[in-house]
């Protein structure tokens, strides 16, 4: 948990500006250091994961499906033509969260945004998983 704090307080403390993100839960595992904290916007939440020592990025709409989550790597592919090799939150992740930001939530708070940043999402998804998988 500790880990996931000192990011939020440090490289990722622009989502924590007035008016952008707040905190709306977090849990801890009983291994590894495991732990999540969740940030929500008007738009958007943002998952923090912590595990077995890797720490990842997902992001999600608030109006939608609340299980449909997709990795940084998924959106870094849709808005930056970039394709990371995992989903860990890197330097180039936490670079990539402050350059788009604005613009997803943008997107995500029309319906119509909306509904095509999860369908751009979706496909790119699912093309991540078929180079990967075959």
């Amino acid at each position: 948990m500790n880990e996931l704090l000192r990011l939020i307080a440090g490289p990722l403390a622009f989502t924590l500006e007035p008016g952008r993100f707040r905190f709306v839960n977090s849990s801890t595992g009983r291994s590894f250091g495991d732990a999540r904290i969740t940030l929500e916007s008007a738009v958007l939440r943002l998952d923090l994961v912590r595990d077995r020592s890797q720490v990842s990025a997902r992001l999600q709409p608030t109006v939608g499906p609340s299980d449909d989550w997709f990795w940084i790597g998924v959106f870094r592919r849709v808005l930056d033509g970039d394709r990371p090799g995992s989903d860990e939150l890197d330097a180039g992740g936490v670079d990539f969260l402050r350059r788009w930001l604005d613009v997803l939530e943008e997107r995500a708070a029309t319906d119509a945004g909306r509904s095509e940043l999860v369908e751009d999402l979706i496909r790119a998804r699912a093309e991540r998983a078929e180079e990967l998988f075959g």
